[in-house]
């Protein structure tokens, strides 16, 4: 599959209605992984499983450095940091992970800023846990593009972010889900 950078504003998912209305961030990630057949997914940053709200996939795998009030439960949960995490167990379809926006303090993520890692550092060690066990995808969530070495955008979507109460005040709030491929099996 060709690059694809797509544009998407979330007045457009929540027109469709129903759980998509509720979760439009939920219902472009279950479009991204089913564009990429995963099934078998592990989130190095699970948090409440906000994710995975439109719909759970067959098997999810979480890790985080706490645990949090789940709106949807894993099928496995480990609490820990994803640097502490190298070679797995089992084999996944893709990994997803998205890092805080900023190295400031951030409530549920101080053990990131506390290692300074930047978004970048957790989206390399992301990539290289794909290389190392050979998993082809890696999701992330992020404010800007980071395509680290041996990598290639699969699909990018440039999602542009509502405000409660449909308040943009004039500022473009998007922000970037894109698939990363090693670009060995597809």
């Amino acid at each position: 599959m060709a690059e694809k950078m797509i544009r998407i504003d979330q007045r457009d998912i929540q027109k469709k209605g129903g759980r998509a209305a509720k979760y439009p961030v939920s219902y472009l990630i279950t479009q991204l992984l089913r564009s990429v057949n995963a099934r078998r997914i592990l989130d190095l940053t699970y948090g409440e499983g906000r994710f995975y709200a439109y719909s759970k996939p067959p098997f999810l795998h979480g890790i985080d450095i706490q645990r949090l009030k789940w709106i949807v439960t894993p099928d496995i949960f480990e609490r820990k940091s994803l640097f502490d995490i190298c070679e797995l167990e089992r084999s996944y379809d893709i990994i997803v992970v998205d890092p805080p926006f900023t190295r400031y303090k951030h409530s549920r993520k101080k053990h990131y800023t506390i290692r300074d890692s930047s978004p970048e550092a957790m989206i390399n060690h992301a990539c290289k846990i794909a290389e190392i066990n050979d998993i082809t995808y890696v999701l992330v969530h992020n404010k800007d593009l980071f395509i680290p070495n041996s990598f290639k955008v699969h699909i990018c979507v440039d999602f542009v972010y509502v405000c409660r109460y449909l308040r943009n005040n004039g500022f473009n709030n998007t922000t970037k889900f894109y698939i990363l491929n090693k670009g060995e099996k597809v």
